[in-house]
């Protein structure tokens, strides 16, 4: 599949020449200089399709070879393509994202037939414009990346992590079991009703039941506790799920998801208080709404702010202004506008990216990008991570910027998340490290 678009370069200032190149294009871990940054979504389907490439061409990608020629400085508009790979028969539709803070299209449509020509009023390489098929036939290697999208929604009861064939739901055991216990509690019956549920309606095959403790204790302790408790878990939802088949294990201290200890070697309870969970994963026959676990109904701090100024976690001071959410199908797509309020350009990678949710804290790729930024219901507490693709990089799907963030430049930046809650029409929109808190609508 082949997306088309046009492309004008513009002064920086009125009166100046224009300059642009390959580079307002590109992906920051491409290291190339061409289009590398641009992507597609499919909301319904919960993936993003990277550019057709060659992993082992330098600047590999398919693209309007004129797109990654010298820096233009005219303010012609040029019509430019890209190849992707084809999405599932019956897609109507995509979002298209560009990189370098560039905009998200919504819902751009998809047909067949001749591409655009000049008399759209563009600039038009006509040499580029073979068939596809016949720009790729003598290639090798060609990587055509599909890559489903992770969706993370969570509660202080646990979270619910989604891909469009996975669910992979993590249970507070804090909120299941008394200290030291192995029996359900009154509150634990709620939650079990609710995943036992999700279950029942997007299940298939087997599902399974892992209990974990923290580094406390000994492991003639923790295993058998980890064990009893996974038990008392899977007998619950065995009751509530006729039909379904369930494997319990415990595995005591093994595999935690947060340190157990701090960096000095002293405790770190709210690191030890996520290793004790219990696991319930399964594929799933349709993909579900992701959705927290049991939310308790604590109510999250209210904000009326529709700005905020922070200082990111390892230098540079932010301003965040003009965020708004849209429903994308079972994804929100978040813009705002980010200015570097700093005398020197602001780093966008670090600063932006430390992950502060606890319930979030085994989300992979937290240190790229805008990852570090989440969304709370106000109503529900219910907290939602940007979406993450599922690549080993797993990467946020959010907007990048190639170089520092220039001092006193607005940037329109966006990031996809999961769906809020039906009838959600507030979110308050947290600022990496706790560092600010704004109001943001929900469309």
């Amino acid at each position: 599949m082949v997306l088309y678009f046009g492309v004008q370069c513009l002064p920086a200032k009125p009166g100046s020449q224009p300059n642009c190149g390959a580079d307002d294009f590109d992906d920051p871990e491409g290291g190339g200089s061409d289009p590398s940054g641009l992507s597609l979504v499919a909301p319904a389907a919960r993936k993003v399709y990277y550019e057709v490439h060659n992993p082992n061409a330098y600047g590999g990608g398919y693209f309007d070879s004129t797109i990654a020629d010298d820096p233009v400085q005219n303010t012609k508009t040029r019509m430019e393509w890209a190849a992707f790979p084809s999405p599932p028969a019956g897609t109507n539709s995509l979002d298209v994202t560009f990189p370098a803070g560039g905009p998200v299209f919504n819902k751009v449509p998809i047909s067949s037939g001749s591409p655009p020509n000049s008399s759209h009023g563009m600039v038009v390489d006509s040499a580029n414009y073979k068939p596809v098929s016949q720009l790729l036939a003598t290639r090798d290697g060609i990587e055509r990346p599909a890559v489903p999208l992770k969706l993370v929604v969570a509660s202080p009861s646990g979270s619910d992590t989604q891909t469009p064939t996975h669910t992979s739901e993590t249970l507070a055991s804090d909120v299941l079991f008394a200290f030291n216990k192995s029996n359900l509690t009154a509150k634990a019956q709620a939650i079990i009703a609710s995943t036992a549920q999700q279950i029942k309606q997007h299940a298939t095959g087997v599902v399974h039941v892992d209990g974990y403790t923290d580094s406390k204790g000994s492991g003639r302790i923790n295993g058998p506790l980890s064990r009893a408790r996974a038990a008392a878990a899977a007998t619950a939802l065995r009751k509530l799920t006729p039909g379904i088949k369930y494997v319990a294990a415990g595995h005591g201290a093994a595999d935690p998801v947060a340190k157990n200890t701090n960096s000095n070697g002293s405790d770190n309870p709210a690191g030890r208080a996520l290793n004790r969970r219990v696991t319930l994963s399964y594929k799933t026959s349709t993909p579900a709404q992701a959705t927290a676990p049991g939310s308790t109904g604590v109510r999250a701090p209210t904000t009326s702010a529709t700005s905020m100024t922070f200082h990111g976690q390892q230098g540079g001071t932010f301003t965040v202004q003009g965020a708004s959410a849209q429903r994308d199908g079972s994804l929100a797509v978040l813009r705002m506008k980010l200015v570097c309020d700093d005398k020197s350009p602001c780093d966008l990678e670090f600063p932006l990216a430390v992950n502060n949710v606890p319930q979030f804290a085994s989300v992979p790729g937290k240190y790229y990008y805008l990852a570090g930024f989440y969304l709370q219901d106000p109503d529900n507490s219910d907290k939602y991570a940007p979406a993450f693709d599922t690549s080993k990089s797993s990467l946020p799907l959010t907007s990048n910027i190639y170089e520092q963030a220039k001092p006193g430049k607005t940037y329109q930046m966006w990031l996809y998340f999961p769906a809020p809650a039906a009838g959600a029409k507030r979110l308050t929109l947290f600022a990496p490290g706790g560092g600010g808190k704004i109001n943001v609508p929900v469309t």
